[in-house]
């Protein structure tokens, strides 16, 4: 024991610890839900240069950490998993190379006996990305170098901080910081400079006083924010003095088939399959905005999109595709939508997430969290509007944080006369019930008529306004069938938006179109997870880390999957979502197949499409209570 009179502190037993117990002990927290979830990173040994692996020649030659013989790489690859590739089969050219794991397909051996590829002629890989932005952008945003000063202008105008001046751009305003310490100046109360005491203004001569009072009436007259220039502070030609809210795109939203965003399983490959099934309209999973502006690669990830999404669909209309963003600040959301409308080219609209009760969004100030501060919701809405260009937004809203108390009739009163928003989404649940009880579509249907009559009087709106267009409403909630479809127009929406119900029987579409149940027999049920299989291979590619992310994303698309009930064996034909699936005796091996809940078996039907699970491979749903235990290969 040291002396305490020595100067020299003890020495404190955790730094006597051995080496590992310190290293365990400095690991940061882990968080989230199922923080022990495990993802299987599959990585080769002898990996290929990209470059090399497609056919090119290395840019960074003897500095490239990536191996440069094929005949080597191909000497200890693992065998290939069949003869013929997706992508060579679809487009004539292969992205992955040699690195394929259907090499077999798309090479063959010269004169010298190497292994060379082989493509197409005139062949041209016809899966192009959307609204991928440029790695020097999102550099940029992590190291604030990108010039967003547009929308720091934006933001002082949606606060009232600044006057919108779209005659003369070349006029130099003042800096909100600026605008506020004068205005704080303003506010304060006068002092005398002899004494530095606050003056009474009631000791003052009464002409004095009046003419003071005088003054001060004309300084507020002239500096006060009328109600008009709040209408006109989210004018889109705040900042582009030729656009006009008029010049917004008009999105038809009447009676379309819209995909709802959805966390983890609504990837660009569910996506695209759900499009070949009747939808024509998808959003783009969740995007929290904080993390965008922070310039993070993964959450930049989720805002991608493919060139199938926007093309003419089976139904005849053109796809749109949307970007849902969450945010708890203006200036989160008003900086990430003037990034994305500068640097993304796919993105039809931006949708704001108001509805999200996740208690990590929610804590954050986002999500339906933005439901308890309505003024914050505006003003977010007025921003993104008016710096996105041409780019319509929309909202998406529930019907409030707690089951007996919904809010959301008087926010969309709001939402009318206050923003140019296209459109607004309604999920018929509130925050607390979260996805366990049925949508109250009562309520939906009141808050339709209430926007019906609003849009009724949009020719007797004040000159200024910003709502230059009706306001579409859609309706959210419960859609398992075609008749839940039909029951839900009839509350009055223009359209409505599909959820699980796509995730769990991804041909509702086709029923809505036919007007009928769809039986899908457990052969068509497995052409539909070839497809989508053949989906992600496309977009994640076909070398052993597409596998690995396809196979991943397969399994998370099969714990909802699983979940549907032939239509012939119920004795009622209306499933609800909220009820589990019952059991009952499969008319097929394959069939019971398809609806267990063993992780296990989902792992050996990705077997089927992907080929075996590597040795170290294990998998967790992240809906965990839909499996009864992991899943190991």
């Amino acid at each position: 024991m040291s002396d305490p009179h020595s100067g020299v502190a003890p020495i404190r037993e955790e730094f006597l610890a051995k080496p590992e117990q310190a290293e365990r002990k400095r690991k940061p927290k882990e968080r989230g839900q199922h923080k022990k979830r495990s993802k299987v990173s599959v990585r080769e040994e002898n990996a290929l240069c990209p470059s090399i692996s497609v056919g090119k020649e290395c840019p960074f030659q003897e500095n490239c950490k990536f191996g440069h013989d094929v005949e080597i790489y191909l000497a200890q690859k693992e065998p290939d998993l069949g003869e013929k590739c997706i992508n060579y089969e679809t487009y004539g050219v292969c992205p992955a190379g040699y690195k394929c794991r259907w090499l077999t397909g798309h090479v063959r051996v010269n004169e010298d006996g190497k292994h060379e590829l082989v493509q197409k002629p005139d062949s041209k890989f016809g899966l192009n990305m959307l609204n991928a932005v440029d790695k020097n952008i999102q550099k940029k945003l992590r190291t604030k170098q990108l010039d967003l000063s547009k929308a720091e202008r934006m933001i002082s105008i949606v606060l009232g901080e600044e006057k919108p001046q779209s005659n003369d751009q070349n006029t130099q305003e003042p800096r909100a910081e600026e605008e506020v310490s004068r205005k704080g100046e303003q506010d304060q109360p006068p002092f005398d400079t002899n004494n530095d005491k606050k003056v009474d203004m009631d000791d003052k001569p009464e002409s004095q006083t009046i003419e003071t009072s005088h003054k001060q009436t004309e300084e507020e007259t002239k500096n006060k924010v009328t109600t008009d220039d709040i209408h006109k502070q989210a004018r889109s030609d705040v900042l582009l003095p030729t656009l006009r809210p008029q010049e917004k795109r008009r999105i038809d939203w009447k009676g379309r088939k819209i995909l709802a965003p959805l966390t983890t399983v609504g990837n660009p490959p569910f996506r695209k399959l759900c499009g070949s099934l009747g939808a024509d309209t998808f959003y783009t999973e969740m995007a929290m905005c904080y993390p965008l502006m922070q310039g993070n690669q993964p959450e930049w990830a989720l805002v991608r999109g493919i060139n199938t999404e926007r093309e003419t669909m089976p139904n005849g209309r053109k796809g749109i595709l949307g970007i849902q963003l969450a945010c708890s600040k203006l200036w989160q959301g008003v900086k990430t939508a003037q990034v994305i409308a500068e640097n993304c080219d796919g993105a039809d609209f931006l949708d704001l997430n108001c509805g999200c009760p996740i208690d990590l969004v929610f804590r954050q100030g986002a999500g339906s969290s933005l439901l308890e501060n309505p003024s914050r919701l505006i003003r977010n809405l007025q921003g993104i509007d008016a710096i996105s260009g041409t780019i319509p937004t929309t909202v998406k809203l529930r019907t409030g944080n707690r089951e007996d108390h919904p809010v959301v009739h008087k926010l969309l009163s709001r939402i009318h006369l206050e923003t140019n928003t296209s459109a607004a989404v309604l999920h018929g649940r509130s925050r607390q019930q979260r996805y366990s009880k049925l949508a109250n579509w009562e309520y939906v249907k009141d808050c339709a008529s209430n926007i019906r009559k609003l849009n009724e009087g949009i020719d007797e709106l004040p000159e200024g306004s910003l709502r230059t267009q009706p306001l579409a409403f859609i309706g959210n909630g419960d859609c398992y069938s075609w008749q839940d479809w039909y029951e839900g127009m009839d509350t009055g929406v223009d359209t409505i938006m599909v959820a699980r119900g796509a995730i769990v029987k991804p041909w509702i579409f086709e029923e809505i179109e036919a007007r009928q149940h769809i039986d899908k027999s457990s052969t068509q049920r497995l052409e539909i997870l070839q497809e989508y299989c053949n989906n992600g291979l496309q977009y994640w590619g076909s070398d052993a880390q597409g596998i690995n992310t396809t196979r991943r994303f397969f399994l998370e698309f099969m714990s909802f999957f699983h979940r549907y009930t032939p239509i012939a064996l119920y004795e009622v034909a209306r499933p609800r979502l909220n009820q589990r699936p019952p059991l009952y005796n499969a008319r097929d091996e394959m069939e019971g197949m398809l609806a267990s809940t063993n992780v296990n078996d989902w792992v050996k039907l990705s077997e089927r499409f992907l080929g075996p699970t590597p040795s170290k491979f294990n998998f967790t749903p992240k809906h965990k209570s839909n499996s009864v235990e992991e899943a190991e290969g």
